[in-house]
C-alpha cells in the first residue's frame, strides 16, 4: 500500500482488445495502471472463469479483476463485483487478503453516487457523478470535492469499434494508501458500470 501513499495522481489505460474490434466477442478487460512520470506501476486482468457468461450478461457480469505490481510481479489488489441487476457493489481486498474497504452503488434519478467505505464499513467518502457530465466523478468528504475521477478520450477508431477506456484519478489529499486502493478499485467498478458497452 505504501507505494500509493505519496501519489496525488494515477492514470488508467484500458487495452484494445483486437478480437473486439472485428467481432461483437467480449474478452477479458486488461488495463494498465501508469504513475504521473508515465510509468507503468501495476497490470490489472479481469479473471474469467466462464466466457459464455460473461459474453451473455456482458456489461453486468460479475468480475473479478486482480493487478500484479510491475516491478516484482507480486500480488496487489483484487477487486470483487458480484452480479448485481441493479446496484453496483465492489469489494476490494489486500495483497494478504484483508478487505481494504467497500463500494456500494446508491439509488439516485439526477446523479451516478457510490458510497466509499473502509474496512469497517464507516462511509469515508462519496462517488458522485454529475448526470449531464457523464465522464466527470466528484470524490466528496460531505459537500466538499476533495478528488476526481474522470474518463478520458480515448481517440475516434477506439471509441468506436472499441469499448476500451482511459481514466484518470485525482486522489484526495489525506487519504489513506487503503482508501487510496478502494478509490483506485472505483474506476473498474464505474468502467463496467457506465462505460463497457459504450464502443458497441
Amino acid at each position: 500500500m505504501e507505494r500509493l501513499k505519496e501519489l496525488k495522481f494515477l492514470s488508467v489505460s484500458q487495452q484494445v482488445e483486437q478480437v473486439e474490434i472485428f467481432t461483437r466477442y467480449e474478452t477479458s478487460n486488461k488495463y494498465r495502471v501508469i504513475d504521473p512520470t508515465g510509468k507503468d506501476i501495476f497490470w490489472a486482468q479481469e479473471i474469467v472463469s466462464n466466457f459464455i457468461l460473461m459474453n451473455f450478461l456482458r456489461a453486468r457480469r460479475p468480475f473479478v479483476m486482480e493487478l500484479i505490481s510491475v516491478e516484482d510481479s507480486s500480488f496487489f489488489l483484487k477487486i470483487d463485483r458480484p452480479f448485481r441487476f441493479l446496484f453496483q457493489d465492489a469489494t476490494i481486498y489486500g495483497p494478504n487478503g484483508s478487505i481494504l474497504g467497500s463500494l456500494e452503488g446508491q439509488v439516485s434519478l439526477l446523479e451516478r453516487r457510490f458510497h466509499v467505505l473502509d474496512s469497517r464499513k464507516r462511509k469515508v467518502y462519496d462517488i458522485v457523478g454529475p448526470m449531464f457530465r457523464p465522464w466527470t466523478f466528484h470524490i466528496k468528504s460531505g459537500n466538499t470535492n476533495v478528488g476526481k475521477i474522470s474518463k478520458a478520450w480515448s481517440g475516434f477508431a477506439k471509441e468506436t469499434f472499441t469499448d476500451a477506456d482511459n481514466f484518470g484519478i485525482e486522489f484526495p489529499p489525506h487519504a489513506t494508501p487503503e482508501l487510496r486502493a478502494v478509490l483506485l478499485g472505483a474506476i473498474f467498478l464505474i468502467d463496467f458500470a457506465y462505460f463497457e458497452n459504450s464502443g458497441k
